[in-house]
């Protein structure tokens, strides 16, 4: 037997056991192999996983290449540089900034259009959500954008608190907080924390628009309930989120079967606004 007439199968064991660089290797050994690769979700082909820590570009440096830390490196093994570098990726990263990551793919978000969107850095792939433009107004916030003369956007304000206006970047950077996906595929969910009070909201790749997430009730009468972090558990496929008052509700990939796990626990008093609360699962 050849070895590019190796079964999927075995292709798929030996695989389970490499870094990403050697799986890329891995692929370029023959077309079949590589076919293999580029088809990896369809032959459920995965290679090891291995932590990568994304490191910012210079300030004020305009780039189209990604660098990231490979933490499984260590110095002591011979020359290799544990940095690695993804160029010429263009309109896929310029003007965008990561909000996260699943599975080794990116969550971008572009300051202009408000669009998010998945991006892999090994294949270049992309998965688009709808722009934040999308959603809902509510009680609490309806964003307008202020044009210049060249209709460029100038700044943004907030028609419902005259007090906030900000330029396009520093509006993107302070208005949007944290985003997570439950999978990096055209079926997954998005929940986005967003807005100065903090609120929820959801999407899937295939939706038109955003739709307001699951809400509490303030937890006293001159504070707003107030969301600081989500996550998606894999196992019991339910997102959770924490309020800035310890509340911790969770709910599913609709955002229905809504459920406080957790009541707030902190006096609204004494709660240091600088504090944020975080949700961590220890295996």
């Amino acid at each position: 037997m050849a070895w590019s007439d190796l079964p999927i199968d075995l292709l798929c064991c030996i695989s389970s056991h490499l870094h990403v660089l050697d799986f890329l290797r891995f692929s370029a050994v023959c077309t079949s192999w590589n076919f293999g690769l580029a088809n990896n979700a369809l032959f459920r082909i995965k290679c090891r996983a291995s932590p990568w820590l994304c490191l910012p570009s210079n300030v004020g440096e305009v780039s189209d290449t990604l660098t990231f830390c490979d933490l499984t490196m260590k110095k002591e093994e011979g020359d290799i540089d544990c940095c690695l570098r993804f160029s010429s990726l263009g309109s896929h990263i310029f003007g965008r900034r990561c909000f996260g990551s699943k599975d080794g793919w990116l969550v971008t978000l572009d300051q202009i259009d408000l669009q998010h969107r998945l991006f892999n850095p090994l294949t270049k792939a992309e998965i688009s959500l709808p722009s934040l433009f999308t959603i809902p107004e509510d009680q609490w916030h309806r964003i307008e954008p202020q044009y210049a003369l060249d209709s460029h956007v100038e700044f943004y304000y907030d028609e419902k608190q005259p007090s906030f206006a900000a330029d396009a970047k520093s509006f993107r950077d302070l208005y949007f907080q944290k985003i997570v996906i439950s999978s990096n595929d055209p079926f997954g969910t998005a929940v986005i924390v967003y807005g100065l009070s903090k609120l929820l909201a959801m999407a899937k790749p295939c939706d038109h628009a955003w739709v307001l997430g699951p809400q509490l009730l303030p937890y006293h009468i001159d504070q707003s309930e107030e969301f600081e972090d989500v996550y998606f558990h894999e196992e019991e496929q339910l997102f959770y989120a924490i309020t800035h008052f310890s509340a911790v509700l969770a709910f599913d990939l609709d955002g229905n079967n809504v459920k406080l796990v957790c009541q707030a626990i902190q006096d609204p008093l004494p709660t240091d606004s600088s504090c944020r609360n975080y949700i961590a699962f220890l295996s």
